[in-house]
């Protein structure tokens, strides 16, 4: 991740986080008492058009779990409506 990005992936994020968020595919809930909490991550990646030039940010969360990370495929690519 390149430092100079940093407002591009944090739109990334928040595109991800609204996507999920108008689908209707997660929500927020307060942590259930006595039960473990699923870690997560940030995947960020740059897509790029066919002549080279930045097409988009892209933000996907990644489920962690112990040392090995679990890719939870219910992320989706959201390229718009």
């Amino acid at each position: 991740m390149d430092i100079d990005n940093d407002i591009e992936y944090a739109q990334a994020a928040l595109e991800e986080l609204n996507a999920h968020s108008t689908d209707g595919t997660w929500k927020l809930v307060p942590w259930p008492v006595g039960k473990k909490i699923i870690g997560f991550k940030w995947v960020f990646k740059v897509k790029h058009n066919a002549d080279g030039s930045v097409e988009r940010y892209k933000g996907r969360l990644v489920a962690t779990s112990g040392k090995m990370d679990i890719a939870i495929m219910v992320i989706m690519d959201h390229n718009g409506p």
